[in-house]
């Protein structure tokens, strides 16, 4: 980090008005802030790390005050650093911000296998933070519990408790045989003993000599995986709406609610097709053949749901994978967070990692999940292929999102939207950006990329993303990690209807006519503000006539004007005008 990065992030936090979720203010005027350790282990424990700026201070709407003594701050904070359980090194930027020193500390995030990190003058229970939004808690014994559990990769090889070879449908264990050597004739699964080739997969493991099922055997071939695992269960909601319980329908706050149960397979089977028959369907013509298109690619929902299944976190117990589908979008939620290195930037870049091996072979014996890691860059490039923008992901740490949004990027009105800014000096790669920003309301570099197929690097979609910030129509927040653009404020993010053309005299009559049927000469200078012009009026009203719009009934000063179709003889009695 250097001091343009300080600089950048101090703008930010003032133009939001609090914190970032990874970065943390401190006013510092007095020496090293008593309770620190509370920030180190809550940035440390956070995916990413973050960082601390000493010399802001939030109590005065983020001011730059500044810190006396820089060396002894820094031994300080170093100290208490080296305290930590594990121990962190920290990397420090001083800058002169507005005629004052801040001195930046980068927090770096802890080794996933050593997590949670805490201060250690305290017991873990009492020393261990966690980030949440832009404020630290003290991590539960519960969470603490959860993380370690979050970062092993060997609990789908755990026994089941009680469980044994007689919960396990063995036809289920021939058919996954037979699926084995369709892949790989040569296989040792064909000479092998149907205990045998279960305990070669780890799907049935010895527990002091006594034959069980592990977590991923059970889970593959039992016969009601959930009397063991109750929530172990994918479920599929429909909503009316955009948001849950947006509109109760029937004393329920949503259209449509199912489970999917039993063996991993049949749970996705179901899942799936519950998901596709669903969504809705767009009938087009191709010649004479008539054609569906779905509402999001097949694929795309498919990869979400099997992804959710197989990378799930297993040690939550007491939750589920949860499908749901509103008016807008498809959400596939599934508990636990990314695994290993892995971050959203990164996911459909980074090596194909998981905390559920076992699970994930078996998935592919089964042909339901390939282990190359190109899962993700096929979903986002169909959804791009249908017109449709890339999958949202977010990682929440303790759960993980896929969002399918149906919404078209070049629909007619965006299309007529992005018009007016034809005279711009743009690719058609910043146009589809435009479109993007458009209905959402960020994008990073990541997002950019995405949005083109992976067919942008990193360095390349920085260079065009800043390109549309010196256009004007594009704003960039934050700098290098930081970084994410929105629409300028003088960009609407809809398209300015044109001033509707005044109406001339005769409009103004006939609209007066089709509303009430006929007009005197004494209303029609009232209508058009003339006053006592009685030959004016009459003008304009036999111009009307003249042209066939209007037709007489009525003598002299009785006189009417109707439309032509409205022409009945005696449909109007005669009055003084």
């Amino acid at each position: 980090m250097d001091c343009e990065d300080v600089v950048a992030l101090i703008d930010e936090i003032r133009r939001l008005g609090s914190e970032l979720d990874d970065v943390e203010t401190k006013a510092a005027q007095g020496g090293l802030p008593a309770r620190i350790y509370r920030s180190l282990s809550a940035l440390s424990n956070r995916r990413g790390g973050g960082v601390i700026l000493l010399g802001v201070d939030e109590e005065q709407r983020f001011a730059v005050v500044g810190v006396a003594d820089v060396a002894r701050l820094q031994q300080e904070l170093a100290s208490v650093a080296s305290e930590m359980r594990p121990p962190l090194r920290l990397d420090f930027n001083v800058c002169e911000v507005e005629g004052q020193r801040v001195v930046a500390v980068t927090v770096p995030e802890c080794p996933p296998d050593q997590k949670p990190c805490y201060w250690g003058r305290s017991r873990l229970e009492e020393g261990a933070y966690v980030r949440v939004g832009t404020t630290n808690r003290q991590m539960t014994v519960n969470e603490i519990r959860r993380l370690w559990a979050s970062y092993r990769d060997d609990v789908d090889v755990e026994v089941v408790p009680n469980a044994s070879p007689e919960d396990l449908d063995w036809r289920r264990v021939e058919a996954y045989r037979a699926q084995v050597l369709r892949r790989d004739p040569e296989s040792a699964a064909a000479e092998q003993t149907p205990e045998q080739l279960l305990l070669g997969i780890h799907c049935l493991a010895r527990d002091v000599g006594v034959l069980r099922p592990t977590l991923a055997g059970l889970l593959f071939f039992g016969r009601t995986p959930q009397y063991y695992c109750p929530r172990f269960i994918v479920t599929i909601t429909q909503y009316t709406g955009t948001e849950v319980g947006q509109e109760i329908i029937h004393g329920r706050p949503y259209l449509f609610d199912t489970e999917a149960q039993g063996p991993i397979p049949a749970m996705i089977d179901k899942a799936e097709r519950t998901a596709l028959g669903l969504i809705k369907r767009r009938a087009y013509f191709d010649g004479l053949t008539r054609r569906e298109v779905p509402e999001y690619p097949e694929f795309a929902i498919r990869e979400a749901i099997r992804n959710a299944v197989a990378h799930r976190d297993y040690t939550a117990r007491g939750s589920h994978v949860d499908v749901r589908l509103f008016a807008d979008r498809l959400e596939v939620r599934n508990p636990g967070g990314l695994f290993g290195d892995l971050t959203v930037e990164t996911l459909d870049e980074a090596p194909p990692s998981t905390r559920n091996p076992i699970i994930m072979r078996v998935l592919q014996d089964l042909g339901y999940v390939e282990q190359r890691g190109t899962g993700i860059r096929r979903m986002i490039a169909e959804m791009r292929q249908a017109n449709l923008e890339p999958p949202h992901f977010k990682d929440a740490g303790t759960y993980f999102v896929v969002t399918l949004k149906n919404h078209t990027l070049l629909d007619e009105e965006t299309l007529a939207w992005l018009n007016q800014f034809a005279s711009y000096p743009l690719s058609d790669r910043q146009r589809l950006a435009l479109a993007y920003l458009r209905v959402n309301v960020q994008m990073t570099n990541a997002d950019y990329r995405r949005l083109h197929h992976g067919a942008v690097e990193t360095v390349e979609a920085t260079r065009e993303l800043r390109g549309l910030v010196e256009t004007g129509l594009v704003e960039m927040h934050g700098i290098r990690r930081w970084a994410y653009y929105t629409l300028s404020e003088e960009v609407p993010a809809q398209l300015q209807p044109p001033l509707p053309l005044a109406m001339s005299g005769e409009e103004k009559i006939l609209d007066y006519v089709r509303e009430y049927g006929s007009i005197r000469n004494a209303e029609c200078r009232e209508l058009l503000g003339l006053g006592d012009d009685h030959e004016r009026a009459r003008y304009i009203l036999g111009k009307l006539v003249a042209t066939g719009e209007l037709t007489p009934i009525g003598h002299k000063r009785g006189t009417r004007y109707v439309l032509p179709n409205d022409n009945i003889s005696g449909s109007y009695p005669e009055s003084s005008g």
